[in-house]
């Protein structure tokens, strides 16, 4: 059975887990490539499950797109205004995929999280923007200023 449409949820979200895993500490750093290392970091983490490690959800989880999966072949851009539910330092977008089997069976698949670098501060007063970027075959979320 193929799914007629994939909904792509995410939640804005606080993790001091995310700001240590990507980066190179100095300790152990004898050949001072930890700046170099720390400049590259790979913004996602496609396997990674929130829900098991440390995290303070700034937002409520919102549906930011809905993908037909006979649109799956072509580029978009969605655009997501967010009012953070606490005040925070935003450093990761989770997301999901919900795929639509029929109107009464739904599969999620697919968690991870997007770091964003550098962190951005919220509070409750001033929405931000989620902006998803798909291509066949890639996802991108970031926060847009």
């Amino acid at each position: 059975m193929l799914p007629t449409q994939i909904n792509i949820h995410c939640q804005l979200l606080q993790s001091d887990w995310l700001d240590r895993q990507g980066h190179m500490m100095s300790q152990g750093d004898r050949y001072g490539i930890g700046p170099i290392i720390n400049q590259y970091q790979v913004p996602q983490l496609p396997d990674i499950d929130m829900r098991h490690l440390p995290h303070t959800p700034l937002s409520p989880s919102h549906v930011i797109a809905c993908l037909r999966t006979q649109d799956l072949l072509c580029s978009s851009t969605e655009r997501l205004t967010i009012s953070p539910s606490a005040q925070g330092h935003i450093n990761g977008i989770s997301y999901w995929m919900d795929l639509v089997l029929t109107p009464a069976v739904h599969l999620t698949k697919t968690r991870g999280v997007f770091c964003v670098n550098p962190g951005v501060r919220c509070d409750p007063h001033s929405p931000l923007v989620v902006e998803m970027t798909y291509e066949p075959g890639y996802m991108k979320l970031d926060i847009v200023q």
